[in-house]
């Protein structure tokens, strides 16, 4: 319910970048595919069940890109509900799980993957992941060899949907570490290892498959593996994780002072929790691995870190409620209703932003069905000046060949170009018509005369 109170305005956002090569265009047999080639647009990525769940949609939803947001919504609300079974599971108190589970459905940095349709590789892997950890779990505090194989089975799932779940083995060792094993730290580490065994070889094999069929070649990302570039990346998301905006400004290190305060004023109640507390700094830490290398920080490479940040400021939060006076224990549950006001606020200046580039992105394609409503197969069109992005959202950083196509029943080449007119380049003009961003209602203007079959 919090979920769709939240992100409902979402079912109405137009589609941008790669949704025009999603919605409407996998089949369940396109998906079955997918599980030996690259699911990425120009890069190397493993993920045979996202496809599926397009394929499903499209089943379900045709074209109607408000049932794909509608299934991304549900997808963020189920790895919500699993995140509170986990809690709940390991930790047998209810308030906490839930406390953790809101905050991680309202979190702002999960915008992304709840509004982009081509985002919802990490929503649909957190599932397998949070279905994973909670029957781990289950199958320590019941000693039930099944829920163990279960366990294994959905980190497997995990794989299969987003090759970001490769922290998962290393996630399920830091709870067996930090809540079930015993003796000395030796003995912990060891028994951990032992415990979690079947994770980390099941995780060495599906790398050596993705090694296998793309020949070690990652392909498509820029990265930097740069001792400062990383850190650079983590500052960034940690920026991101406890203030919801960019690094580098006054504001973000006045909230930094505010988090020191309350910790200082919750500390000896939160030493009872140093388990929790520790778990999620822990996963915030670890589940950014896969992405600390990328030249550049996107908001989507903090979902699986901010099921962390929610464990450790819910856990944060409950111990500065239970602390003496009484007054302490109502400023803490003050600052639990401000930080929630704070997240849906930045939700919906998140919602803004994407349903601006949505109408941005949905303009385009119209506006050259309008000026030229009939094409010759293999007409070249070439766009100058077509916004990639629109305040960190993307409108056609890629996409927009496939947004075009779809205007017309037969095949035509689409040319995109940064560069201002006047350098546009004498073989970007050749045989092709030419379109200028100028935005507005009415945001292309065609240079020279178009065809005269598309009047």
């Amino acid at each position: 319910a919090l979920t769709f109170g939240v992100y409902r305005p979402a079912l109405r956002s137009e589609l941008v970048a790669d949704d025009f090569s999603l919605v409407g265009q996998l089949t369940i047999p396109d998906a079955i595919a997918y599980f030996g080639k690259t699911f990425g647009f120009g890069r190397n990525e493993y993920r045979p069940l996202t496809a599926l769940s397009y394929a499903v949609d499209r089943a379900l939803w045709q074209n109607n890109a408000e049932g794909y947001h509608l299934t991304n919504l549900l997808l963020h609300a189920a790895a919500a509900g699993l995140l509170l079974l986990f809690l709940r599971a390991l930790t047998g108190k209810f308030s906490f799980a839930l406390l953790a589970a809101c905050l991680f459905v309202i979190h702002p940095i999960n915008g992304s993957r709840v509004i982009w349709i081509s985002a919802r590789d990490g929503s649909v892997c957190a599932i397998f992941l949070l279905g994973a950890l909670a029957l781990f779990v289950l199958s320590r505090k019941q000693s039930r060899i099944v829920l163990h194989v279960m366990a294994v089975a959905l980190a497997g799932c995990a794989l299969l949907a987003y090759e970001g779940a490769v922290i998962l083995p290393a996630l399920i060792f830091t709870v067996e570490f930090l809540f079930f094993a015993g003796g000395s730290l030796w003995a912990r580490v060891a028994g951990s290892f032992r415990r979690t065994a079947a994770f980390w070889v099941l995780t060495a094999g599906y790398l050596s498959f993705w090694g296998l069929i793309f020949s070690e070649r990652v392909g498509g990302y820029d990265l930097s593996f740069g001792p400062l570039a990383i850190l650079d990346n983590y500052a960034r998301l940690l920026s991101n994780l406890f203030y919801g905006r960019n690094f580098y400004g006054r504001k973000e290190w006045v909230f930094g002072l505010i988090y020191v305060l309350l910790l200082s004023l919750c500390f000896r109640k939160l030493l009872a929790y140093w388990r929790l507390a520790a778990l999620g700094i822990l996963v915030v830490l670890i589940a950014f691995v896969p992405y600390c290398f990328t030249h550049g920080f996107a908001y989507r490479f903090g979902y699986i870190s901010s099921l962390g940040i929610s464990i450790f400021l819910a856990a944060c939060i409950l111990a500065g409620f239970q602390s003496p006076p009484r007054s302490r224990a109502a400023m803490f549950a003050g600052v639990g209703i401000l930080l929630c006001a704070y997240y849906v606020a930045g939700d919906r200046e998140i919602l803004s932003r994407w349903t601006a580039a949505g109408k941005i992105a949905a303009r385009i394609p119209q506006a050259v069905s309008n000026l030229c409503p009939n094409l010759p197969a293999g007409a070249v069109l070439t766009f100058v000046g077509i916004p990639r992005v629109y305040r960190d959202v993307p409108v056609f950083a890629t996409g927009l060949g496939d947004a075009i196509q779809r205007e017309y029943p037969v095949k035509v080449s689409v040319q995109q170009y940064d560069l201002p007119l006047a350098k546009l380049p004498p073989e970007a003009r050749r045989g092709a018509i030419v379109f200028l961003y100028r935005g507005g209602e009415h945001p292309l203007e065609g240079i020279g005369s178009l065809p005269s079959d598309s009047q």
